[in-house]
């Protein structure tokens, strides 16, 4: 579950997604830094990976990570 979250967990976003039910609502994916809002992700494709804090973001992470 996203609720426990911590460094190294992958977060999914996408706006109504389901990843158990609608993985195809996902868009956009990043690597937990923290068990808290920062994650590394780059924007868009071909773009540098940077550190980014998706606290202040308007779409909300999907409800469930992947630990690798």
């Amino acid at each position: 579950p996203y609720s426990q979250r911590r460094a190294g967990d992958a977060v999914f976003f996408g706006g109504a997604c389901n990843c158990r039910t609608n993985p195809q609502g996902i868009h956009h994916v990043g690597i937990m830094m923290n068990s808290g809002t920062k994650m590394w992700n780059a924007l868009k494709t071909g773009t540098n990976v940077r550190e980014d804090d998706f606290g202040g973001w308007r779409e909300r992470p999907c409800p469930y990570v992947i630990r690798f």
